[in-house]
């Protein structure tokens, strides 16, 4: 009997943190970057180009090589998007997150 209830405490706890994981998701999914939102901008195996940066009053973000990025009003996966599609004019292979 104990190791029935130990199976299923288990499989609960496991529930629930998925359900949390995907709620944290949905979450990031619909939020809208804003001024003075601070952003982690991590650029896989180049670290000269991952930075953190502040969204200034303008709404821009500063980056090398792509300088001024409006940052403002997009969601993180579209800014993103946004960033993956100007660096690779510079960069062959890249993965970037936000």
């Amino acid at each position: 009997m104990d190791r029935k209830r130990r199976k299923i405490s288990i499989l609960l706890a496991v529930i629930i943190l998925l359900s949390f994981l995907a709620y944290n998701s949905k979450a990031e999914d619909n939020y809208i970057i804003g001024e003075e939102d601070v952003l982690d901008i991590f650029v896989w195996n180049n670290p000269d180009l991952s930075r953190k940066v502040t969204v200034r009053p303008d709404g821009m973000i500063s980056l090398p090589l792509v300088n001024d990025v409006k940052a403002k009003g997009l969601t993180p996966m579209a800014l993103r998007n946004v960033l993956i599609k100007k660096l690779s004019e510079f960069v062959e292979t890249l993965d970037l997150t936000v």
